[in-house]
Order: structure tokens, then sequence, then C-alpha cells
């Protein structure tokens, strides 16, 4: 998975889970999907509707700076714990919720 902050050469569109840098591929019948491979999102965007949506989305996090936003965020909100490693979100009440990893 590509960092945030890297220049894209091929259009992207942030996981809605771990918000990293998913390539925006197209199916056998030229509609826009993304998958995430470490959080096991598939998302398919299938009407005329959507796919203007997404690509207004798309140029928006491109023209706008959207990606070092996102990244700016990722610094201040999902730390590691020093003891085990592991990452977790902080969250409004500033109690730790961990990460949970796959099974």
């Amino acid at each position: 998975m590509r960092t945030l902050l890297e220049t894209y050469t091929t259009r992207h569109f942030p996981c809605p889970i771990c918000v990293g840098a998913l390539e925006v591929r197209e199916s056998k019948k030229d509609k826009p999907y993304v998958v995430c491979d470490a959080c096991g999102v598939q998302m398919f965007v299938r009407n005329e509707t959507g796919i203007r949506r997404l690509e207004q989305l798309i140029q928006e996090a491109n023209t706008k700076n959207v990606w070092e936003r996102l990244a700016e965020l990722l610094q201040g909100y999902q730390k590691t714990c020093r003891q085990c490693a592991n990452k977790f979100w902080v969250t409004e009440e500033g109690r730790r919720q961990p990460e949970t990893k796959p099974s």
C-alpha cells in the first residue's frame, strides 16, 4: 500500500476503514472500484451518478491537498502503544480503542 504523501500518477481514493490510498481500478464493464487488501474492503460504484461523484472526489483529493490533510489527521489520532506496538485510535473522550486484528 502506498503512503499518503506520495505523488500519484494514477487515480486514488482513501479506504473508508484505514484511510490508505487505494488505486481506483476499472471492471470489465468500465465501472470504477477499489480494493483494500489490508482491511478486506471492496467498493464498487455501479451507477452514473455515483461514478460522476467519485470522479469529482478524486479530482478534489488531488487539487486540494486532501492526502496531506489525511496524513496530518492520522498523526494526531492514530497512535502506537509503546509497550506492545499495536496501533490504536484516540477517541474524543480520550480513551484508547485498540484496532482489531483480522482473525
